[in-house]
């Protein structure tokens, strides 16, 4: 028996048995495992008996949960009431035992929660900046192979390089600060006596969600005109049989205009000065038989008077 023929069973089970171990699972990137990445901000208004003390003790319940202090203002009005606010950093986890410890201070007059979930472009952004690694690692390969290139060539592919790392170097920032912000909650407390105006304070700006918002409209406003050009493209194309043989007979007939264009004008002032001569020989006649037909009647023209 031949040795190939003798091992053949057993290679055959030694296959089967590679076929049969799980393999490595390819998942998309973001798909299926992602946990949310949620943004929380959140105003809280009270209606307090003594300004100081409410918020010494509010104070003391931020910094009980770790909270950070990023700025406050308060204000006394012309009757001696006081008014102000504070914002705060803390964790997200801490956010809503925060929101229970504060209430007992005072009577809620507001209280407004925002959430949003940053996880489409926390992984959009990896994405981005996965291919800008591919691209720097390509045109690192092209900088150190063995062709020849122009001096010109090696500027325009190391300027392409140092474009393509700020670029990554930028998204990666933005997703970092993204992934801080998914950890981090922002709370706004309002604190206000009897008699005294809520501190009117605007909202803070989030320029990050306002940038990817104007982003997104952008892009959608990008890809309606390219559609609606790639469609007048294609009727274009489709129509082409129609309409090239057409526009090619105007640029014929437009060029021998335009090497005609002294005969034809002088021919075209001709007819029009025929034209004008004959609407005054016309208007010329007209007025003659008008006058001749209200001429007044000479005396001549009457009998004279023994006649009778």
């Amino acid at each position: 028996m031949n040795t190939h023929t003798r091992h053949a069973p057993w290679l055959l089970c030694f296959a089967l048995l590679l076929a049969a171990l799980p393999g490595k699972a390819q998942t998309p990137p973001g798909a299926g495992g992602s946990t949310p990445m949620l943004s929380r901000t959140a105003t809280l208004a009270l209606k307090v008996d003594g300004y100081d003390e409410a918020r010494s003790l509010a104070l003391e319940a931020a910094q009980a949960r770790h909270a950070e202090l990023l700025d406050a203002k308060t204000l006394v009005n012309e009757k001696g009431k006081k008014h102000g606010w504070m914002r705060l950093r803390l964790s997200a986890t801490q956010m809503p035992r925060l929101l229970a410890d504060l209430p007992p201070l005072g009577k809620v007059s507001a209280e407004n929660v925002a959430t949003s979930d940053q996880l489409s472009e926390f992984e959009a952004l990896g994405r981005r900046v996965e291919r800008l690694q591919q691209h720097e690692q390509r045109l690192g390969g092209i900088l150190e192979s063995a062709r020849r290139m122009r001096g010109s060539d090696i500027l325009y592919l190391q300027e392409r390089l140092f474009r393509a790392s700020v670029d990554e170097s930028l998204l990666s920032q933005q997703r970092l600060d993204l992934e801080r912000s998914a950890q981090d909650s922002t709370l706004l407390v309002e604190l206000f006596e009897p008699g005294a105006l809520p501190a009117g304070v605007p909202q803070p700006v989030d320029l990050h969600l306002w940038y990817g918002r104007a982003s997104a409209i952008a892009h959608a406003a990008r890809d309606r005109t390219l559609a609606r050009g790639a469609t007048a493209a294609a009727y274009a194309a489709a129509y082409a049989a129609f309409w090239v043989p057409v526009f090619l007979a105007g640029l014929v007939l437009l060029a021998l205009i335009w090497r005609q264009r002294r005969v034809i004008f002088a021919r075209a002032l001709q007819i029009v000065t025929g034209v004008v001569t004959l609407i005054m020989r016309i208007i010329g006649w007209l007025r003659v038989r008008w006058e001749h037909r209200h001429e007044p009647m000479s005396m001549a023209s009457f009998p004279p008077g023994g006649a009778d």
